[in-house]
């Protein structure tokens, strides 16, 4: 229990750090705010224009839809605010050494490799726009959910937000390897948008290589559906799993870039 206070300690003083950073910034913060708004606003836009052409995405309605983007609204704010800018960095830390100074520290490596810079403002833009498509599609679907059975949505959420973290580290982890990964980096986080569109409505094959090989579907799916009641108990155990399969793979890959690891001073 020490030790995870010693993680949660850190955690706070990077956070609190940050606030300190956008008080000092403020014009910064906001034009990155309204930056981040734009792009998830031409998104919802995409979708409005969508519904107003076809009645039903597969077996998805537009307010059922309106659950599954607002949750996958929440699972990325999640990802966004602790680990974007510490993973799309790595590369740069690398080239620069700075990567000798994070190696070094008395902490575990996937920690420092993920959770040293967290973005305010990319996690709060998707954090509201989740929570307002949630709200929105309960209302019109007449959902009531006990606050045990929230809780445990949020929980779905948070293991999408793994699944999301541990593929996105993965591949930026490549960075050891090569001199920039940045390219494949943009290239995963526009095959990652895959996870904004119900499985249902993609061919059988690939719909099952996107659950199970890169699991994209785990992030919104299972726990759009368990708020629609429509979920069946495979799926919450794949969502439970999977996690934790690929949090595995992925320190497993970890330890293996960093031990072919050089440091830039020797």
């Amino acid at each position: 229990m020490r030790i995870l206070g010693k993680y949660f300690l850190v955690l706070w003083i990077i956070i609190r750090n940050s606030f300190y950073k956008i008080t000092t910034y403020r014009a910064n913060f906001f034009s990155g705010l309204i930056t981040d708004f734009c792009f998830n606003i031409s998104r919802v836009v995409f979708v409005n224009v969508l519904f107003l052409n076809v009645g039903n995405l597969g077996n998805w309605n537009e307010y059922h839809y309106m659950i599954f983007f607002g949750s996958s609204f929440l699972a990325e704010s999640i990802y966004m605010f602790f680990f974007y800018n510490s993973h799309t960095t790595i590369s740069l830390q690398i080239n620069n050494g700075d990567m000798d100074f994070l190696l070094t520290k008395p902490m575990s490596e996937m920690f420092m490799l993920s959770a040293m810079n967290v973005n305010i403002g990319s996690g709060l833009s998707n954090f509201i726009l989740g929570v307002i498509f949630i709200s929105k599609g309960m209302k019109e679907l007449n959902l009531q959910k006990s606050a045990a059975e929230m809780c445990f949505y949020a929980v779905l959420i948070v293991c999408g937000s793994i699944v999301y973290f541990s593929v996105s580290l993965m591949i930026n982890l490549l960075s050891f390897w090569f001199v920039r990964a940045n390219n494949v980096f943009e290239i995963f986080m526009n095959v990652t948008d895959l996870y904004r569109y119900p499985g249902d409505i993609f061919p059988k094959k690939f719909s099952l290589f996107i659950t199970f090989m890169i699991p994209l579907q785990l992030i919104s799916m299972i726990p759009a559906k368990y708020l629609l009641d429509s979920v069946k108990v495979s799926g919450l155990v794949l969502e439970m799993v999977y996690p934790i399969i690929f949090l595995l793979l992925c320190y497993g890959f970890m330890r293996l870039a960093i031990a072919s690891y050089t440091s830039a001073g020797s």
